[in-house]
């Protein structure tokens, strides 16, 4: 019943708020370059990072120039950064695990403010672009976009609830202002009932693991099947299940919140267990990995390799998705 009632509270919030985007009361921030959003509905795990980067990489290959911005969730500076040819000078205490992944995971300019407006104004003013995505950019209605693509897995369809009776962040019939949803394989396209929203299925698969050699940063095609996990990712054990269902023995697994920066004690603390354990490898998450690297001398030393479960995106149609936001975007 309490829960019922504070959704109803949040809900009022939420609506008044919207409705004064959507009543054009508030100004919105606009760029030269065209704005792609990527966001969902569902606080939690739908898989943003790695469709960012799926659509950087289709996007690149289409020779175009493209821009991040995110807020950087989790991290302890809170000053602009623009990641551009200069990822040695950060780590990810200073960016956040999302922002610095996406960089190095493609090599492309981003920008770094908790006003993601900001960020965009600063990197649109400094470079030329032909588009900025937003990561998480659902809700952030401050900054113009030209094409908002929404996320919708089998949680936000099962419990179309508000906090806190639900996990969402706004209502679920919201999914309207979407030019495009990414919708999880296995769910029905019937629920959805504004004709001109493309969708699109789309299936996290594991591609690779990868066993990275602390010492000199190659990547080893050898590694023990009893290990231990370490994660701070918003389902863990969805990543728990993974990796067991690779043929891992999981000794143990440490799990933290979302974007959670590991200080030395937790270091300490995983050598330790893997000591005791007679463990040699951990397995890591590709977000808890650009954390873990600042530690990589110290785990050297104990004798650790890192094993990093690579998650790609899968998307239905991938080739007409494309053609979809360059038409949406008019480039031809």
């Amino acid at each position: 019943m309490i829960f019922n009632l504070l959704s109803n509270i949040y809900l009022i919030f939420v609506n008044r708020r919207n409705k004064k985007f959507d009543d054009g009361k508030i100004k919105l921030t606009k760029t030269n370059a065209k704005v792609i959003s990527i966001g969902n509905l569902i606080a939690g795990g739908t898989g943003k990072t790695p469709v960012t980067i799926k659509l950087i990489k289709l996007l690149k290959n289409k020779g175009l120039k493209i821009g991040v911005v995110g807020r950087g969730y989790g991290r302890k500076s809170g000053d602009l950064i623009i990641l551009n040819n200069n990822l040695n000078d950060f780590n990810s205490d200073q960016t956040g695990d999302e922002m610095l992944l996406i960089a190095e995971s493609t090599k492309s300019p981003v920008a770094i403010h908790e006003k993601k407006y900001i960020a965009a104004k600063e990197i649109d003013s400094k470079l030329e672009l032909d588009v900025i995505l937003i990561d998480d950019g659902f809700q952030h209605r401050f900054l113009h976009r030209d094409i908002d693509i929404v996320l919708i897995n089998q949680e936000t369809i099962k419990r179309p609830f508000t906090f806190p009776k639900g996990y969402l962040r706004e209502p679920f019939e919201n999914y309207k202002r979407a030019d495009i949803i990414l919708l999880e394989k296995g769910q029905s396209k019937d629920i959805f009932s504004k004709n001109n929203i493309a969708i699109y299925n789309y299936e996290k698969k594991i591609n690779k693991v990868k066993l990275y050699s602390i010492e000199n940063e190659n990547y080893l095609t050898k590694y023990n099947t009893k290990v231990l996990l370490t994660s701070s990712i918003a389902n863990p054990n969805n990543f728990l299940n993974f990796v067991i269902s690779l043929g891992f023995d999981v000794a143990k697994h440490y799990f933290h919140k979302d974007h959670y920066n590991y200080e030395i004690n937790d270091i300490n603390q995983i050598i330790s267990e893997c000591k005791r354990l007679g463990v040699n490898d951990i397995i890591t998450t590709e977000k808890d990995f650009v954390k873990l690297k600042n530690y990589k001398e110290y785990l050297f030393k104990n004798n650790i390799n890192i094993l990093v479960l690579e998650i790609e995106i899968e998307i239905e149609d991938e080739t007409q998705l494309l053609q979809t936001i360059t038409d949406m975007l008019n480039f031809k």
